[in-house]
């Protein structure tokens, strides 16, 4: 079991949204990947989200603050 983490500070581009898909396909059963979101708002938890396929993962979020949102993410069994 590995726990990933990747933080992203406000927008989320193109490259950082690449990232986090070969992130989520390295994911074996038991890893976790938490994308902690600097300032997040609503464009960027959108796109993160959309990148989840929510077939393959179960995910959760959390604020950490008014400002910071954590995105938890593990594959299905």
């Amino acid at each position: 079991m590995a726990d990933y983490r990747y933080n992203v500070m406000h927008e989320v581009s193109d490259n950082e949204l690449h990232h986090i898909h070969q992130l989520l396909e390295q994911l074996k059963k038991q890893d976790t990947l938490t994308i902690m979101v600097d300032h997040v708002n609503e464009r960027s938890e959108d796109r993160i989200q959309g990148a989840i396929d929510r077939d393959q993962f179960d995910f959760y979020t959390r604020g950490i603050n008014e400002d910071d949102t954590e995105f938890v993410v593990r594959r299905k069994m």
